[in-house]
């Protein structure tokens, strides 16, 4: 706050109730709930890679046939021979997945293969029984000539049914040789098989509970009302709320803040229990949740109560899938949390001291001239606090103390209706200079206020304070010179 020289010498401040705004948050004035709402956006985003992320490759598939039951040097018949791995039924192989349980993928895959060359042609049919599309199996023919087979496709549009029996993969080989070939060495077939690069568009499962840290952060609320007063504030009904808005993550979490309060050298940490999100609803649009804190489940009365006139820091952590349950999630699911502080207008305010720093610019030497001298207060108050008793100190350059003014009233409070509306109140007080606090005039460079404030009743009625409430001061300096020195 700048005070500037006035004509008449005095000096004038406005001091302003209101509040201020970043790029990140925003503060906002209702009218209805008279509170502050200050909002802070994103203090956390994450995508479905945060909930689960599967590896590159999700399976891989092998059969191991052993040839030396076929002695060297033998014919195959014209009618060939089929071998079937395994011998009967699917065999089974687990996807590579330890964050818990999968029962279900819908999406993309690719499939790569390595078929070796044996010295002879043969064909392989693979089937993934419960990989499929359009509700069948999955089947693939390959026919691997004498320079063996490698590649891969992919599979669009499928689905990993594995509900049955979850993180399990049910396949088999059916390897045909055709009649009229020799087989010269008996070696064993080994066919390998890889599902990987999943992009899937719909997964379910249990997966375990994860951790996410939440990076620190702060609020600064830039509240101009508590920069000016140091004291004891009390709120009836102080909120903080946190809303995730969540597309596609059916999938509870757990959300545990820290926050903690900075202010006149004090500090205050926050105190509640985690809040648990239910998640996504299945919807078609982003779902949003909103659970928070008040006096019935936290200390944030205490917190606000600081005040927190430096900053509110944050952090924590979000728990995944805390019970460990089931859940869904899509490929291109999303969570982003956002964090609300609302601050009742109703407060409660005792022991109070308002202080504040006004400059002073004389432009002349008046101490010995001066005969008498006072400083008058005219002030606009739309604050519904009265500034009582007090001093004015008077600092020089180095804003070392030269001299103290006493104070028995500094301004007057407005009235305030039963509807809560402020008439302003104006004052018009005169504070006398006292001969030492004269003699100091001329090194003076600077006054600090430090007056007694209180709401009605020594501060035990509640008053509502409007962001926008104003203190007007204009700080005037009447003397009375000896003409004769002039």
């Amino acid at each position: 706050m700048e005070a500037q020289l006035c004509p008449a010498g005095g000096l004038r401040n406005i001091y302003c109730m209101g509040t201020g705004r970043t790029e990140r948050s925003r503060c906002e004035y209702c009218t209805e709930r008279r509170q502050v709402r200050y909002q802070e956006d994103s203090i956390y985003t994450f995508d479905v890679k945060k909930v689960i992320d599967l590896p590159e490759t999700v399976a891989t598939l092998t059969a191991r046939v052993p040839m030396g039951s076929i002695p060297g040097g033998v014919v195959i018949p014209d009618e060939g021979i089929d071998i079937r791995f395994p011998e009967s039924g699917y065999q089974e192989e687990n996807i590579e997945f330890e964050d818990g349980t999968i029962d279900r993928i819908e999406g993309n895959v690719i499939c790569s293969y390595v078929l070796p060359a044996m010295g002879f042609t043969y064909r392989v049919k693979l089937t993934l029984e419960n990989v499929k599309t359009d509700g069948a199996p999955v089947v693939q023919d390959f026919i691997v000539g004498l320079d063996g087979k490698t590649g891969e496709w992919e599979l669009d549009e499928v689905v990993f049914d594995m509900a049955a029996q979850a993180n399990k993969i049910k396949w088999n080989v059916l390897i045909s040789v055709d009649g009229g070939q020799t087989i010269a060495n008996a070696g064993d077939l080994l066919l390998a098989f890889e599902l990987k690069d999943v992009r899937f568009t719909r997964l379910e499962g249990g997966i375990d509970p994860r951790v996410i840290d939440i990076d620190p952060g702060e609020f600064n609320l830039d509240i101009d009302f508590w920069n000016n007063f140091n004291g004891e504030f009390g709120f009836n009904d102080a909120k903080i709320e946190m809303t995730v808005t969540n597309y596609g993550l059916k999938v509870p979490m757990s959300v545990n803040m820290a926050f903690t309060a900075y202010g006149d050298g004090k500090v205050k940490e926050f105190a509640g229990d985690p809040l648990v999100f239910s998640g996504w609803n299945n919807g078609n649009e982003a779902h949003k949740e909103t659970l928070g804190y008040d006096k019935s489940n936290s200390n944030i009365n205490d917190v606000l109560s600081l005040p927190p006139k430096d900053k509110i820091t944050y952090g924590g952590a979000i728990t995944i899938n805390p019970g460990n349950g089931k859940v869904v999630v899509l490929g291109d699911g999303n969570a982003n949390v956002d964090a609300y502080i609302e601050i009742p207008l109703d407060l409660k305010a005792k022991n109070l001291v308002f202080n504040d720093t006004i400059d002073v610019d004389l432009n002349e030497k008046l101490s010995d001239k001066i005969l008498e001298a006072a400083i008058r207060v005219k002030a606009e108050n739309g604050v519904p606090l009265e500034l009582k008793d007090g001093n004015l100190l008077l600092l020089d350059a180095n804003h070392a103390c030269m001299d103290s003014v006493k104070v028995d009233r500094f301004i007057d409070a407005p009235v305030v209706g039963n509807n809560g509306e402020v008439t302003v109140a104006e004052s018009n007080n005169l504070i006398r200079l006292t001969p030492d606090n004269i003699s100091h005039i001329d090194g003076m460079k600077y006054i600090v206020i430090q007056v007694k404030a209180a709401t009605s009743n020594n501060g035990d009625v509640p008053v509502q304070i409007k962001p926008d409430a104003t203190i007007k001061l204009n700080l005037i300096l009447e003397v009375r010179v000896d003409g004769d020195k002039l």
